[in-house]
């Protein structure tokens, strides 16, 4: 019996032949190339850039829309009534134009001052300071009242109001320092509530500082509602400076 004998390298060879290649260790399974072969290019640069200036100017319109959807909800003056960053309600504010809200308070030293009656003869600068509690506050009056001849030169007459008691300013003047402008108390919070000062939510409350400029026809000319006290005196006196007063 005759054959052909196979020899070793002829086996591996058979051997190889019959197996498929292996795969590279990293190469994409069929499902991947699958995934790869049907999604979608990326936009170019230029192209991404394109379609965002075209949504841009949408940004408005929906603003608007979300706000009349949601006055159409809550009522017209939810955005006035309520802060939307931390949701805690507020009064209605003061704005650059109106009558500002009249009220007559007692000072440090017992007396009464009626704002209305200040304004027959000349405008006022208006500072709600949050007591000496604040030191940020008092170091803010120090400054204002180092400017005090400024003011008087535009014949404006300046009033702090505070939350504290009229004993509780009294003691705390006679304690550090006295101003060269009356102190008032508001512990009622009237005027605080009044010019829009008073942030409040259930259980939690919060007073924020308060800067108005009135004319002698008691119109609100400047208004500055913040959580930080305003020291810039120079707009202050521009404004002072444009009634022309002095």
């Amino acid at each position: 019996m005759t054959g052909r004998a196979f020899m070793p390298d002829e086996t591996q060879s058979v051997t190889a032949a019959a197996s498929p290649p292996a795969a590279p260790e990293n190469a994409p399974s069929a499902v991947q190339e699958e995934l790869l072969h049907n999604s979608t290019p990326p936009l170019p640069p230029m192209r991404r850039r394109r379609l965002t200036g075209r949504m841009v100017p949408l940004i408005p319109m929906l603003l608007a829309l979300i706000a009349a959807l949601v006055a159409r909800h809550y009522g017209a003056n939810f955005w006035d009534s309520a802060d939307p960053m931390t949701g805690m309600k507020t009064h209605p504010t003061v704005d650059v134009g109106v009558t500002a809200p009249d009220f007559t308070l007692r000072d440090a030293h017992g007396g009464r001052i009626t704002l209305s009656q200040v304004l027959d003869n000349q405008p006022v600068l208006l500072i709600y300071y949050l007591g000496y509690s604040c030191p940020r506050c008092v170091s803010n009056l120090q400054e204002i009242a180092s400017h005090k001849a400024e003011f008087d030169k535009l014949g404006a007459q300046i009033i702090a109001i505070s939350p504290d008691s009229v004993a509780e300013t009294r003691d705390s003047l006679e304690r550090y320092a006295d101003f060269p402008f009356p102190m008032l108390s508001d512990p009622d919070l009237k005027v605080a509530r009044a010019y829009g000062l008073e942030y409040r939510d259930a259980g939690a409350g919060m007073l924020m500082h308060g800067a108005v400029v009135i004319d002698t026809h008691r119109k609100v000319q400047f208004v500055m509602q913040s959580s930080q006290a305003y020291d810039n005196l120079s707009t202050i006196q521009a404004v002072l400076r444009s009634l022309g007063t002095h």
